[in-house]
């Protein structure tokens, strides 16, 4: 399975949704959407010499009101509670919580968990190298990426990192 361009983040996918039926959701949800948009179009903010693009975040009102709103009208809540658990995690950075959280999420076919359990490792692996961990994310690589066996065209992209400077992580 290709993770390339087919893919949609959920919160673009949710965004897209909103826009596309904007008669659906209060008047307040997509005004916070029109300020955050107006926000983002303003000079990003720089942290390590890096740009810092601005994200639609869990944390942001626009975000919460929004899933607040699907789920009082569809009466099904978005996430259950593992995937909250989960999408904490990430923003924590504890890569291998998140696999063992990951695992356990229902409704997930294998194929889907090898997949996400992918991103999550390569994630993992280029925080290590921006540690200055070089061993730990060989490691990582060879022992937990190669063997799920998903998109080894990117393990090569992801190998080749060791040897590069480090603004190729950057573009990575």
């Amino acid at each position: 399975m290709n993770l390339g361009s087919d893919c949609v983040h959920p919160f673009v996918a949710l965004q897209n949704c909103i826009k596309a039926n904007p008669n659906a959701f209060s008047k307040d949800i997509l005004e916070d959407e029109e300020a955050e948009k107006k926000q983002q179009e303003q000079p990003q903010p720089v942290q390590d010499g890096k740009i810092i693009p601005p994200l639609w975040s869990r944390e942001s009102s626009s975000y919460n009101k929004t899933v607040a709103a699907l789920e009082e009208e569809s009466r099904i809540p978005l996430h259950q509670s593992k995937l909250k658990l989960l999408l904490q995690l990430v923003m924590e950075e504890k890569w291998e919580e998140c696999v063992g959280t990951l695992s356990a999420i229902d409704h997930l076919d294998g194929e889907t968990i090898k997949l996400a359990i992918f991103l999550l490792l390569e994630q993992k692996f280029l925080d290590l190298l921006k540690m200055v961990k070089v061993n730990d994310a060989t490691r990582t690589l060879r022992e937990e990426s190669v063997p799920l066996g998903v998109n080894m065209t990117r393990v090569s992209e992801l190998s080749s990192c060791l040897t590069a400077p480090p603004e190729r992580l950057i573009s990575g």
